[in-house]
Protein backbone atom coordinates (compact mmCIF):
# COMPACT_ATOMS: atom_id res chain seq x y z
CA UNK A 1 0.00 0.00 0.00
CA UNK A 2 1.76 3.14 -1.05
CA UNK A 3 1.85 5.80 1.80
CA UNK A 4 0.14 8.88 1.75
CA UNK A 5 1.76 12.33 0.68
CA UNK A 6 2.08 14.59 3.37
CA UNK A 7 0.26 17.50 1.17
CA UNK A 8 -2.18 16.87 -1.51
CA UNK A 9 -0.95 18.15 -4.68
CA UNK A 10 -1.91 21.40 -5.98
CA UNK A 11 -5.56 21.53 -7.07
CA UNK A 12 -7.10 24.03 -9.54
CA UNK A 13 -10.39 25.87 -7.94
CA UNK A 14 -12.88 27.03 -9.65
CA UNK A 15 -11.73 30.33 -9.79
CA UNK A 16 -8.13 29.78 -10.25
CA UNK A 17 -5.40 27.08 -8.68
CA UNK A 18 -3.66 27.26 -5.34
CA UNK A 19 0.19 26.61 -5.35
CA UNK A 20 2.91 26.08 -2.30
CA UNK A 21 5.41 28.47 -1.10
CA UNK A 22 8.09 27.02 -2.70
CA UNK A 23 6.25 27.71 -6.21
CA UNK A 24 5.36 31.12 -5.28
CA UNK A 25 8.95 31.65 -4.26
CA UNK A 26 10.52 30.60 -7.28
CA UNK A 27 7.39 32.41 -9.57
CA UNK A 28 7.90 35.39 -7.42
CA UNK A 29 11.97 35.49 -7.07
CA UNK A 30 11.24 35.55 -3.31
CA UNK A 31 13.53 34.31 -0.87
CA UNK A 32 11.58 32.21 2.21
CA UNK A 33 12.15 35.27 4.59
CA UNK A 34 10.21 37.79 2.14
CA UNK A 35 7.19 35.89 1.37
CA UNK A 36 7.12 34.96 5.37
CA UNK A 37 6.95 39.07 5.70
CA UNK A 38 4.50 39.31 2.68
CA UNK A 39 2.53 36.89 4.19
CA UNK A 40 2.25 38.16 7.80
CA UNK A 41 2.10 41.96 6.69
CA UNK A 42 -1.25 40.75 4.70
CA UNK A 43 0.17 41.43 1.28
CA UNK A 44 -0.21 38.32 -0.08
CA UNK A 45 -3.41 36.36 0.63
CA UNK A 46 -2.91 32.64 1.73
CA UNK A 47 -4.94 29.45 3.14
CA UNK A 48 -2.84 26.97 5.67
CA UNK A 49 -3.43 23.45 5.03
CA UNK A 50 -1.91 21.50 7.97
CA UNK A 51 1.98 22.93 8.30
CA UNK A 52 1.85 24.31 4.46
CA UNK A 53 0.93 27.73 2.93
CA UNK A 54 -1.02 27.80 -0.12
CA UNK A 55 -0.96 30.86 -1.74
CA UNK A 56 -3.74 32.05 -4.87
CA UNK A 57 -2.27 32.10 -8.20
CA UNK A 58 -4.76 35.15 -8.69
CA UNK A 59 -3.63 36.67 -5.73
CA UNK A 60 0.64 35.88 -6.01
CA UNK A 61 1.82 38.94 -7.89
CA UNK A 62 2.63 41.69 -5.34
CA UNK A 63 4.19 45.23 -6.71
CA UNK A 64 7.52 44.67 -5.88
CA UNK A 65 8.54 48.34 -7.01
Amino acid sequence: MPKPHPMPPMTATADGEWVRGDEVRRRLKLTTCELAHLRESGALPFQKNGNAFLYHLNDAGPDRS
